[in-house]
């Protein structure tokens, strides 16, 4: 399928159902609005919650005290900063140089390629939670389609930790 929505625009995955009996669109037809409280309705019918990602990047530790047991901390220009409310992973792009991930592998923070799913993980301003950038992902509308959303990206190591939903 080649459908576009304004509404998808930077989302690097999201969880869209596959309708067999119309394979020429792939339309599901769906009979619920989605809301939160008496306020919020979602913008995408299937991808209600979209997840942004800023992946840290990590450099050899200096402190020779402590290199044994911690080779690699994060780097200066994530250091202490609320990366939920600024480009964190933008300044480290502008910062150039070595990303290493927190096992000292190279990390490519414009794209790469899921290890397990080959899903293309590609940065984007727009799209992300105040377009501050990162790899934005949509985790589809129920507690089953965002499990098997954040199962894909524990299976491509983008996600290390178990990740538990609750209602």
């Amino acid at each position: 399928m080649n459908i576009h929505p304004n509404s998808v625009a930077g989302l690097t995955m999201g969880y869209i159902p596959y309708n067999a009996t119309d394979p020429m669109t792939g339309m599901v037809q769906l009979d619920t609005i989605i809301r939160i409280s008496g306020y919020n309705f979602g913008v995408m019918p299937n991808n209600f919650v979209r997840l942004t990602l800023q992946f840290a990047c990590f450099e050899n530790n200096p402190n020779s005290r402590w290199r044994a047991g911690y080779p690699h901390t994060i780097s200066k220009v994530m250091k202490g900063r609320l990366c939920s409310n600024q480009p964190c992973m933008k300044d480290m792009m502008k910062k150039g140089g070595v990303c290493k991930q927190f096992d000292g592998e190279l990390r490519d923070l414009e794209h790469f390629v899921g290890s397990w799913s080959k899903i293309n993980y590609t940065y984007s301003e727009k799209g992300t939670f105040g377009d501050l950038g990162g790899v934005s992902v949509g985790l589809g509308n129920t507690r089953k389609e965002a499990s098997f959303v954040i199962y894909l990206l524990q299976q491509d190591e983008v996600l290390r930790q178990s990740v538990e939903f609750r209602v």
